[in-house]
Protein backbone atom coordinates (compact mmCIF):
# COMPACT_ATOMS: atom_id res chain seq x y z
CA UNK A 1 0.00 0.00 0.00
CA UNK A 2 1.42 3.77 -1.51
CA UNK A 3 1.25 6.16 1.58
CA UNK A 4 0.19 10.09 0.34
CA UNK A 5 3.42 12.12 1.33
CA UNK A 6 3.04 15.77 2.35
CA UNK A 7 6.17 16.58 0.56
CA UNK A 8 4.41 15.57 -2.92
CA UNK A 9 1.30 17.10 -1.51
CA UNK A 10 3.20 20.73 -0.86
CA UNK A 11 4.79 20.16 -4.49
CA UNK A 12 1.41 20.19 -6.07
CA UNK A 13 -0.38 23.01 -3.98
CA UNK A 14 2.82 25.34 -4.68
CA UNK A 15 2.71 24.30 -8.51
CA UNK A 16 -1.00 24.64 -8.68
CA UNK A 17 -0.72 28.52 -6.78
CA UNK A 18 1.71 29.53 -9.74
CA UNK A 19 -0.58 28.10 -12.30
CA UNK A 20 -3.43 29.66 -10.85
CA UNK A 21 -1.84 32.86 -10.85
CA UNK A 22 -0.61 32.75 -14.38
CA UNK A 23 -3.72 31.31 -15.80
CA UNK A 24 -6.70 31.70 -13.21
CA UNK A 25 -8.85 28.68 -12.17
CA UNK A 26 -10.72 28.13 -15.63
CA UNK A 27 -7.54 27.97 -17.81
CA UNK A 28 -5.19 26.85 -15.42
CA UNK A 29 -4.34 22.67 -16.46
CA UNK A 30 -3.83 20.02 -14.11
CA UNK A 31 -1.64 18.48 -16.75
CA UNK A 32 0.87 21.55 -16.37
CA UNK A 33 0.67 21.57 -12.28
CA UNK A 34 1.52 17.75 -12.71
CA UNK A 35 4.50 18.13 -14.88
CA UNK A 36 5.58 21.44 -12.64
CA UNK A 37 5.13 19.00 -9.39
CA UNK A 38 6.82 16.18 -11.32
CA UNK A 39 4.02 13.18 -11.09
CA UNK A 40 1.88 12.46 -13.27
CA UNK A 41 -1.76 14.32 -14.04
CA UNK A 42 -3.88 11.31 -11.90
CA UNK A 43 -1.63 11.49 -9.11
CA UNK A 44 -2.93 14.89 -8.49
CA UNK A 45 -6.10 12.87 -7.78
CA UNK A 46 -5.04 10.48 -4.85
CA UNK A 47 -4.44 13.94 -2.95
CA UNK A 48 -6.80 16.09 -4.18
CA UNK A 49 -10.84 15.05 -4.99
CA UNK A 50 -11.27 17.81 -7.84
CA UNK A 51 -9.14 20.77 -9.31
CA UNK A 52 -12.13 22.82 -6.89
CA UNK A 53 -11.04 20.90 -4.28
CA UNK A 54 -7.47 21.34 -4.83
CA UNK A 55 -8.11 25.47 -5.36
CA UNK A 56 -10.11 25.29 -1.98
CA UNK A 57 -6.80 23.74 -0.26
CA UNK A 58 -4.88 26.69 -1.22
CA UNK A 59 -7.31 29.41 -0.30
CA UNK A 60 -8.41 27.84 3.31
CA UNK A 61 -6.02 29.97 5.35
CA UNK A 62 -7.03 32.65 3.72
CA UNK A 63 -10.83 31.97 4.75
CA UNK A 64 -9.68 31.13 8.44
CA UNK A 65 -7.49 34.76 8.50
CA UNK A 66 -10.74 36.14 7.11
CA UNK A 67 -12.87 34.79 9.92
CA UNK A 68 -10.46 35.45 12.50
Amino acid sequence: MQYLKESVRNKILDSAREEFHLHGYHRGSLKTIAEEANITPGNIYRYFSSKENLLNQLLQPVYEEFEA
